[in-house]
C-alpha cells in the first residue's frame, strides 16, 4: 500500500532590506514630472517536497513461511534485496522522502529481555529498505480495540506487552504483562489500549473436545460421563498470574520458534502439561444440581440456535423474536443480559467463526464469504478483522502455510 502527496513550501524571505530613501537636498525643488509606479515584487516559486508512505513490510524468515518454497530466506538473498520491491519501486524511487511500516525486528536473536520476537530476519536485511529508497521506518504492534465477540473453542492467552482495559462478564480488568486471560467456549469478551503501547500477546486456543479430555482427567472424571458439548464448567476467573502456566507457556511456544524437529511425544507433554495447569483454575458444575432454568435464558438459548443452524440464511428480528416465544424488544434486551452481545453482533461472531475453519481448509475466499453468510467478501473482511485482527487473506495464507509444512 503506497500513499503518496506532495508538500509545498514558501520561499524563503529574502535578506536584503529595502534601500533606504535618500536624504533631500537642502535646496531640492519639487519634481515637475507624474509620479513613478513601483514594479510589483515577482512572487517566488514555491518549493515542493514528494513524501511517500508504504507499508507493511515484514520480510520474516520464521514464524508463517518457514519451510515453504515462497519463504523469504528462500527467495531473497544478499544479492538480490531489491526484489521486494521489484514491482512497486516506481511510484516512489523518485521521492524526496518515503516511510515504511517495518513490522520485523532485524537480529539473529530470538528474545529480547522483554519481549519474543515472534517476526524476525537476519540483518543484512536491512539493504531491501536500502535498496527501496526507504529513509525512516516505524515499527509498531496492533493498536486497535477489539470490540465484543466471542469463540468456539476454549483460549489461554498471556500479554507480553502493551496494556489493554478487558471487559468480560460485566467486569472490567486491567491488564498488563504476565496477565493470562481465560476463556471459555463461547465466553464473550473485548478490550481497547489504555496507552500507545501496542498489543504483544500470545495464546493457545483449544478445541472444546481436547480441553474436556483434560478436564476430565485433571478432575478425576470419566470422560464417557461428560457431555457432548464438553466439560459442565467455566474459569473461575478470567484473569489470573501463574509463573508455573508462564513457564509451561513458554516450553510450548519454543517449539514455534525453532526450525529444528522435535519427537512428538515431547510436544505432547508440553501440551498436556499446560492443559492441565489450566484446568486447575476451571470449576466444574456437574456436581451440582442444574438451577432451573428462568425464562429468559430458555428464550435466548432458542434464539442462539436458531443464529448458529440458519447463520448463512437471512435472518430478520422478526424471525428470531418468534423462534424465541418473545417481542422484538424482549428479545435484543435479554439477549444482551445473557451473552453481552445484541442478536445482529452474535450472528457476525458465529460468521467470521465459520469463515475461519473455511479459510483454513483452503476454500477461496469469495466462496467463504457466501457460505458464511456475508454479502460479500469486502463485508467479510471487515467484520473478520473487527474479531481477529488479521484479514481473511492473511489468516488463508498463514493456514495453509501450516497445512504444507505439516
Amino acid at each position: 500500500m503506497v500513499f503518496s502527496g506532495s508538500l509545498h513550501a514558501p520561499a524563503a524571505p529574502t535578506d536584503t532590506a529595502p534601500p533606504e530613501s535618500a536624504a533631500p537636498a537642502e535646496s531640492a525643488a519639487p519634481s515637475a514630472g507624474p509620479s513613478s509606479t513601483p514594479e510589483p515584487t515577482p512572487t517566488p516559486e514555491p518549493e515542493v517536497f514528494n513524501l511517500s508512505f508504504i507499508g507493511d513490510i515484514t520480510p520474516d524468515t520464521v514464524a508463517y513461511y518457514r519451510g515453504s518454497s515462497v519463504a523469504y530466506q528462500n527467495v531473497v538473498t544478499t544479492d538480490n534485496l531489491g526484489y521486494v520491491f521489484e514491482k512497486t519501486i516506481q511510484y516512489f524511487e523518485d521521492d524526496d522522502f518515503t516511510m515504511a511500516n517495518f513490522e520485523c525486528a532485524l537480529t539473529n536473536e530470538t528474545t529480547a529481555s522483554d519481549k519474543n520476537f515472534t517476526f524476525r530476519a537476519p540483518p543484512e536485511y536491512a539493504g531491501i529498505l536500502t535498496e527501496g529508497s526507504v529513509e525512516f521506518v516505524t515499527l509498531e504492534g496492533i493498536v486497535q480495540p477489539f470490540p465484543l465477540h466471542f469463540h468456539d473453542f476454549w483460549t489461554i492467552g498471556q500479554m507480553v506487552g502493551g496494556r489493554r482495559r478487558m471487559t468480560c462478564r460485566g467486569e472490567v480488568h486491567d491488564l498488563g504483562p504476565e496477565d493470562f486471560v481465560l476463556f471459555g467456549s463461547g465466553e464473550v469478551h473485548g478490550c481497547k489500549p489504555l496507552d500507545d503501547a501496542p498489543l504483544m500477546y500470545r495464546s493457545v486456543v483449544v478445541p472444546v473436545g481436547l480441553f474436556a479430555q483434560a478436564f476430565a482427567e485433571s478432575h478425576g472424571i470419566g470422560a464417557a460421563s461428560l457431555p457432548d458439548g464438553g466439560p459442565a464448567c467455566r474459569f473461575k476467573s478470567v484473569v489470573v498470574r501463574d509463573a508455573a502456566l508462564s513457564a509451561c507457556m513458554d516450553r510450548l511456544y519454543a517449539f514455534a520458534r525453532t526450525d529444528s524437529a522435535h519427537d512428538p511425544l515431547e510436544e505432547e507433554e508440553a501440551l498436556w502439561a499446560l492443559l492441565a495447569q489450566t484446568a486447575r483454575y476451571c470449576e466444574s458444575e456437574a456436581a451440582e444440581p442444574p438451577a432451573p432454568e428462568a425464562p429468559s435464558a430458555a428464550n435466548v438459548a432458542r434464539a442462539r440456535a436458531y443464529l448458529e443452524e440458519r447463520f448463512a440464511s437471512c435472518i430478520t428480528l422478526d424471525d428470531l423474536a418468534c423462534c424465541a416465544g418473545v417481542s422484538r424488544y424482549h428479545l435484543i434486551r435479554v439477549f444482551s443480559e445473557e451473552t453481552g452481545l445484541t442478536p445482529h453482533r452474535y450472528l457476525q461472531a458465529v460468521r467470521a467463526n465459520r469463515a475461519r475453519d473455511l479459510l483454513a481448509a483452503g476454500v477461496d475466499p469469495a466462496e467463504v464469504a457466501a457460505r458464511s453468510g456475508f454479502a460479500d467478501q469486502a463485508h467479510m473482511g471487515r467484520v473478520y478483522k473487527s474479531f481477529y485482527g488479521i484479514t481473511p487473506g492473511s489468516y488463508r495464507t498463514a493456514a495453509r502455510t501450516r497445512v504444507r509444512e505439516g
